[in-house]
């Protein structure tokens, strides 16, 4: 069952007294669902849904400006990544200045009635005063260093990114080896986090904590090969988060997204025992879109079952991966994917064999950079395909959160071209976020293949099965019989692009639909009967209207101002009406009028 969220305020038409004045009835009956209807505030629960999110820019607007937040917003988008790095925001010990990190909340939240969308912070150490051991000739004088320079020297890498040292951020240097009950591993990188959740604690869900600490390009490798750096970094913000604001939830960098395939392909050969065709043929559809390969490592052998066996077994590159999963520091993990929605599976079964493995339930997923790599055809639609594929795929495993990554001059697929006008995939994307995003969830089960994928959508305000995606995983044409949902008329068939290409009403309840390689999206549209105290035909009952059948029924208010209060059109409000209305509010079955 789905609890309905109850909105609204006092009104000026509320009883006065206690129960005990009332004598009739109904009046005593009124004062009685009042206090009820009191108390719902405190107990009303409120589903969450899949939130959709999105990084992506292009030359037509400046990193993390106004401009790119509003097109990411044009999308449906619900949830922008936000950089925040810690140099940028604290130039010296003890001085916070959270400037930089304001406008972009502000740019994200939107101006002059504009939809807001939530922040979704990846907090960065980056370079400064906390990770350097000696002098740096560059320094600003505020005490931040340049995070680019064309006058790197020696000594100064620890300041500044430059070819020496190419990592966006580099190890505090008070970071310790043991753990202080007060502040875990570094009392500088603790009281930045605290004061970062502190100044935005009401406008958080989730928190990641660097990027890709498997990559040279984020974070200095070199030192940290195992991650165990990372790991105490990690810690320190765990505790931080959890000791100013214990509702965020705080996830892990991700890992980049040919590792993660790698790794999994190792822990199923090594761990789970799998056949060595089958671990074969996951890698062969895993790094099918690789090419030349962005993110480490490079492309394994795939000539012959033997020479990947061979080459996983030696495989060293996990060490990272295993160790992070034995942290206690994680409430969500955070993956990083590029691949086709054929493997995304893959993903949720690692991650849950992993927590397995450490006598734990799994933990739910989000990722903070999903996206597809360039699609070999150069077809726009192709990439719009994928999009839709993985958005779909994504949100069929239940992920709490899916930032769609789609970054000018990297290796995911760009909702803009560098004009900053639309191609196909921000259609795709669009379709996607406007539709499920917010209001639907996926129940356990999606049907992945061999011929056809599936996945069916549970609408979040009735618990019908009200939505399905389909597509052909063979190339070959298929027909699927869809049932109609009770309480839902017409079916909406349409394609990856948000087109319709049929509205099907069907006589006896059910809808045959023709799947071929393009995906599609159908929806049922529900038919809403009034509900007895569903005041404006909703299908729901709200707080005020159960004010306005309470102040009915003490003849404050006349039927006129709610006509569906009045079930029988007796021209008053009954005890068994006021019943029917407060069992819909909580969430029950519809007594239709």
């Amino acid at each position: 069952m789905v609890t309905k969220e109850l909105r609204g305020g006092r009104s000026s038409y509320l009883p006065q007294g206690t129960p005990a004045e009332y004598t009739d009835p109904v009046r005593a009956l009124a004062a009685v669902l009042w206090s009820v209807l009191v108390g719902l505030f405190a107990v009303v629960a409120i589903a969450e849904p899949l939130q959709f999110g999105m990084l992506g820019d292009t030359p037509a607007w400046t990193w993390m400006s106004p401009r790119m937040f509003a097109a990411e917003r044009a999308l449906g988008v619900q949830q922008a990544r936000v950089d925040v790095v810690w140099a940028d925001l604290q130039h010296s010990d003890g001085t916070f200045d959270f400037r930089i990190s304001d406008n972009r909340f502000s740019a994200v939240a939107g101006s002059d009635g504009a939809r807001p969308m939530q922040p979704f912070p990846t907090i960065y150490v980056g370079r400064g005063w906390m990770t350097c051991d000696l002098p740096c000739e560059h320094l600003f004088t505020s005490g931040t260093c340049e995070r680019e320079s064309p006058f790197c020297k020696p000594g100064c890498g620890c300041c500044q990114r430059c070819p020496g040292a190419p990592s966006l951020s580099e190890i505090p240097k008070d970071l310790s080896a043991d753990a202080d009950p007060n502040f875990a591993f570094s009392r500088t990188y603790y009281e930045f986090v605290q004061a970062f959740i502190d100044h935005y604690r009401d406008r958080l869900t989730y928190v990641t904590i660097e990027s890709e600490t498997d990559n040279a390009s984020y974070w200095n490798t070199l030192r940290d090969p195992d991650g165990t750096l990372y790991l105490r970094l990690l810690a320190t913000a765990y505790k931080a988060v959890k000791d100013t604001q214990p509702n965020i939830q705080v996830a892990d960098s991700g890992l980049a997204s040919n590792r993660l395939g790698l790794c999994i392909a190792k822990h199923r050969l090594e761990v789970e025992q799998r056949p060595d065709q089958e671990v074969f043929d996951f890698v062969r559809a895993y790094s099918a879109s690789w090419g030349k390969a962005v993110d480490p490592p490079a492309q394994p052998p795939l000539a012959s079952v033997g020479d990947l066996v061979g080459y996983l077994h030696a495989f060293a590159d996990c060490a990272p991966l295993d160790n992070l999963v034995a942290s206690e520091s994680v409430d969500a993990w955070n993956f990083h994917y590029y691949e086709s929605e054929r493997t995304l599976d893959s993903v949720a079964q690692y991650f849950a064999a992993r927590d397995a493995e450490h006598g734990r339930d799994a933990r739910p997923l989000l990722t903070n950079q999903i996206s597809c790599r360039p699609q070999a055809s150069g077809d726009d639609n192709d990439e719009a395909r994928c999009l839709f594929k993985n958005l779909i795929a994504v949100q069929a495993l239940g992920v709490r959160s899916a930032t769609w990554y789609g970054v000018s001059g990297q290796l995911g697929v760009v909702p803009w071209d560098e004009a900053g006008d639309e191609r196909p995939a921000a259609r795709a994307y669009r379709f996607v976020a406007t539709t499920l995003g917010g209001g639907f969830a996926a129940p356990p089960g999606a049907q992945i293949g061999p011929a056809l994928y599936r996945a069916d959508f549970t609408d979040l305000s009735t618990g019908a099965a009200a939505a399905v995606a389909l597509w052909s995983e063979d190339g070959s044409s298929h027909t699927v019989t869809l049932l109609q949902p009770p309480g839902y008329g017409e079916a909406r068939i349409a394609d990856y692009l948000g087109r319709v290409h049929a509205i099907v009403n069907p006589p006896a309840g059910t809808v045959d639909v023709d799947v071929a390689t393009d995906p599609l999206l159908i929806t049922w549209k529900r038919v809403i009967l009034p509900c007895v105290g569903d005041c404006n035909g909703d299908g729901s009952v709200t707080i005020d209207e159960l004010i306005t059948g309470v102040n009915i029924a003490l003849d404050n208010l006349t039927t006129d101002a709610c006509g569906n209060f009045d079930s029988n059109g007796d021209g008053a409000v009954t005890i068994d009406e006021l019943i029917q209305g407060v069992t819909v509010a909580l969430g029950d079955v519809c007594t239709p009028i």
